[in-house]
């Protein structure tokens, strides 16, 4: 869901409703405060002000075919009590790009060219469709080509009310130094805004609000000498505590400079999101599977927004398009891997759905019942090469609270036969809803939800990771490494021995045995190398997941459908490693 300014009105208007009075005098006094751009004052009208006010050139020089590259987030999420939370998010980029100059009120100008996503109703758009430097430094804009008007004043040090990606409105907003903090870039510059923050009654986007509730705003544009515009930053928090029953909603969005023909004067570079989108499945899904198989990739099954599905999706990276395959012969499916040229699906009836893209007559699905008893119920699972059976299906049974113990198993294709291990079980207390991964020789259990059983009551979402030794069939320990953030229904993947791990959501408990509640998705990234047992922090994922699927294709990874709150995926995206 996108908001545009009108909509942002209209959602603080209809969660309002019964509280939006005329409070005389209530005008938000009581919000002045620090500025989030270097401790510059609030004048008490939201208007940011420089001690020193002295005036600022950008140092800009503007040329046929200079360009700005913006990337831009938008991002709702709302929540009631007790334990209600929705989160939408909408992302792109767009390049500015100027054309050959023009004269207006005997100025050069240049027109503006934009090409790519700038939003909803060209919501984060720039506001201008001619931009100009004037002989004092000054950065103008004009709407109209007829006419320019003063986006940021050298000659005074403001920035005007007409800012680059917002009309203000009001008075003309003093700047003060401090420092845009992006999705991926975070640079001093020069700040111009306004933000307010009163828990009484205050005007907020000219709607005056009162009673139990509190209300934080903050709108920024950001500026940098050689470049220009840098970013642009909107916060919005309203909590509403009336009768008893809280809710909130929290709005953010921000756009982001992340490539330019122009140079920063302080030499300041700017970093290229590692994300992209690809196409969408088809199907919104989430819980699903997901295997590489000769170049393309396979999502099998899962749950759409009301119900479990059997269907089957297939991505070719060459044309970025996503196709429906062969549906599967249940919606009931565990852990799937591909190996010599088929997938294999372990069920949970102690059978294995194979899929072979080549079969003749078109059956390209099947059932294989291994002979020698029953395997264990692998949560999760990955490839591992073997000496003696090939390439096998190696993973470990999910363990709940006072049940069984965590075992390490498998499925060897080549003899159809089930693989069990003969050391000793691993003694986790409970773990849920882990993702599986082998590096080398050894198969690690990564995050999920449960308790150690050695720390008490320490029952929640788990940032450990766990390793079997699979030549010699055994847990090497307990806690073989850390996540930097606890984990759960997150989703992994291997490239080049190192493990990738995204996105899932926290959760706490009261308790061993009391409420646990689940947090928000996480838009968070980290890879673990297990040669050194450490986890480095990795760029944000455009969109929060959790109940989703990774894997890696040609060097890059993809992240595919999930959940994000109440809302199920179709969204794909792509990371790529510097």
């Amino acid at each position: 869901m996108q908001y545009t300014f009108r909509s942002i009105r209209r959602v603080l208007i209809f969660m309002l409703t019964t509280l939006l009075l005329a409070c005389g005098g209530g005008s938000g006094d009581g919000g002045e405060g620090s500025n989030s751009g270097g401790g510059d004052s609030n004048n008490g009208d939201g208007n940011t002000s420089d001690s020193n006010n002295n005036a600022v050139s950008l140092n800009l020089n503007l040329s046929q075919g200079d360009f700005w590259e913006f990337f831009w987030t938008s991002e709702s999420i709302s929540f009631a009590q007790p334990n209600t939370t929705n989160t939408d998010i909408d992302v792109g980029r767009y390049r500015i790009t100027l054309g050959a100059s023009m004269l207006i009120q005997g100025q050069e100008a240049f027109p503006v060219t934009v090409t790519g996503e700038t939003g909803s109703g060209n919501k984060f758009a720039p506001r201008w469709t001619h931009l100009a430097v004037d002989t004092d430094g000054s950065f103008l804009g004009s709407t109209d080509g007829a006419s320019l008007q003063p986006i940021f004043d050298a000659s005074s040090g403001n920035s005007r009310s007409n800012g680059m990606f917002v009309d203000f409105g009001g008075n003309d907003l003093s700047t003060s130094n401090g420092t845009f903090s992006g999705v991926y870039n975070q640079l001093s510059a020069i700040i111009s805004g306004r933000e307010q923050d009163d828990p009484r009654c205050e005007s907020i986007l000219g709607i005056t609000i009162c009673g139990d509730n509190s209300t934080r705003f903050s709108e920024q544009e950001f500026y940098k000498p050689g470049i220009g515009a840098i970013g642009y930053a909107l916060r919005i928090f309203y909590s509403d505590n009336g009768g008893g029953f809280f809710t909130s909603t929290t709005l953010n969005d921000t756009i982001e400079l992340i490539d330019s023909s122009f140079q920063a004067s302080d030499g300041s570079s700017f970093n290229l999101p590692p994300w992209e989108e690809m196409d969408s499945l088809n199907t919104a899904r989430s819980d699903h599977k997901a295997v590489v198989l000769n170049g393309l990739i396979y999502v099998l099954g899962g749950f759409t927004s009301s119900t479990a599905t059997n269907t089957v999706e297939i991505y070719n990276p060459a044309t970025n398009n996503w196709s429906f395959g062969d549906s599967m012969p249940t919606s009931q499916i565990g852990p799937a891997v591909a190996i010599n040229g088929r997938i294999y699906v372990q069920t949970f009836t102690n059978s294995v759905l194979i899929y072979n893209p080549n079969a003749s007559l078109g059956f390209r699905w099947s059932t294989a019942t291994p002979a020698n008893g029953t395997g264990i119920v692998m949560h999760d699972a990955a490839v591992y090469n073997d000496a003696t059976f090939g390439q096998i299906m190696v993973g470990a049974n999910q363990k709940p609270a006072g049940a069984g113990a965590i075992n390490a198993g498998g499925y060897a294709p080549d003899t159809n036969q089930w693989l069990t291990s003969n050391g000793a079980p691993q003694g986790f207390a409970e773990l849920l809803r882990f993702t599986t991964e082998v590096v080398n020789n050894s198969m690690y259990l990564i995050g999920g939800f449960g308790r150690s059983g050695f720390i008490g009551d320490d029952r929640g979402a788990r940032d450990n990771i766990m390793e079997f030794d699979i030549i010699g069939d055994q847990w090497i320990s307990t806690l073989s490494g850390r996540l930097n953030l606890a984990r759960d229904n997150h989703a992994s993947t291997v490239l080049n021995d190192k493990i990738y791990v995204f996105g899932g959501n926290p959760v706490g408990c009261s308790s061993i045995s009391g409420t646990c509640t689940p947090g928000n998705p996480f838009r968070e990234a980290e890879v673990y190398d297990p040669a050194t047992r450490q986890s480095i922090d990795l760029p944000l994922m455009f969109q929060p997941r959790q109940d989703f699927a990774a894997v890696t294709l040609n060097g890059s990874i993809y992240v595919i459908g999930g959940k994000a709150g109440s809302t199920t995926l179709a969204k794909v995206e792509r990371y790529t490693p510097n």
